[in-house]
């Protein structure tokens, strides 16, 4: 049962101090919160997805297959940065003859931009809109992707890196505020996150195809193509996000702010470590004279088995 704030306790009545008084001697036998029927229903751009439960007002996204699909594409372009930096960066190498710092360079704008912005923007989402936030936020990494396939300049490309990195940030924080209000968004991020890496091993096979046609240039104007073709999906993102009743964020526990803390700087270490490994693979991949298409084929296994695992141990809980 949630807690009760008494303006008045005279107006309960008899009934309602019984009920009160059954509640602190016997939580456990009330299993769910009473209901308020009117409650309004977060409002979602192709109909109401959901209603709010209880007095709480927390949002209950339905998880279905549909909103799986359209969490994982708004992952996908939101990380698209992370996933498709060894592209980048052996494609500028290749294209422009730029060195690895310089082509490394350019990856971290980019994934600094996304991340930085994806943090500063997380607290206004109560007062915004995921769906046109997401659009918007896609409508100017696409922008900045095609305006990187046009120009040759370094300090330019750093510029439109950086634009490309604010956009997926702004996609990025929108579909992590709708998921986070859900009953259960635990469960709706990780099947997101399954269907991202499936959608991620299709890009690992037609990227290479790209390059073959015009490498960075292609590469480039693939990336937008991406994005455009998931804006759609970004309409079945929630015109608001309702964390209580009074349309504002739940206030988190006493001391939470440092396990944040901590875990926080456990990710940026973690993914540091990896983001070194991760950003030259590819190169690695030609020193050892693998073409594109056989260290994407080779990627696309490693990926495949790595959600087989997830599966597995799924099953076995």
């Amino acid at each position: 049962m949630g807690d009760y704030t008494l303006e008045d306790p005279g107006q309960l009545g008899e009934k309602g101090i019984t009920l009160l008084r059954f509640e602190a001697c016997a939580p456990h036998l009330l299993a769910s919160p009473p209901i308020d029927h009117t409650a309004q229903a977060p409002q979602f751009s192709g109909g109401t997805i959901s209603g709010m439960s209880g007095n709480r007002g927390q949002s209950t996204l339905t998880v279905t297959p549909l909103i799986i699909f359209v969490v994982g594409v708004a992952i996908l372009n939101g990380n698209l940065g992370v996933y498709a930096v060894p592209f980048q960066i052996g494609a500028w190498m290749d294209g422009l003859h730029f060195s690895a710092s310089q082509s490394g360079l350019l990856g971290t704008v980019e994934i600094a931009a996304m991340s930085i912005t994806a943090i500063l923007v997380a607290p206004l989402m109560p007062r915004r809109s995921p769906a046109s936030v997401a659009m918007a936020g896609a409508i100017v990494a696409i922008v900045a992707q095609l305006v990187t396939a046009s120009i040759d300049q370094y300090a330019l490309l750093a510029i439109a890196r950086g634009v490309v990195g604010l956009g997926s940030g702004l996609v990025f924080a929108s579909v992590v505020a709708a998921v986070a209000v859900t009953r259960d968004p635990d469960r709706l991020m990780g099947l997101g996150l399954a269907v991202m890496n499936l959608l991620f091993m299709v890009v690992f096979v037609l990227i290479p195809y790209a390059l073959l046609w015009h490498l960075h240039r292609g590469l480039f104007v693939a990336l937008a193509a991406l994005m455009i073709v998931s804006i759609p999906a970004f309409r079945l993102l929630p015109d608001r996000v309702v964390a209580d009743e009074h349309g504002g964020v739940r206030t988190p526990p006493v001391g939470v702010g440092f396990h944040v803390a901590v875990h926080f700087t456990a990710i940026v270490l973690l993914n540091a470590g990896l983001g070194a490994l991760w950003g030259f693979v590819e190169r690695v991949g030609v020193q050892i004279g693998l073409t594109d298409k056989q260290w994407a084929r080779f990627l696309l296994n490693n990926t495949s088995r790595n959600i087989r695992k997830c599966c597995k141990l799924r099953s076995q809980r």
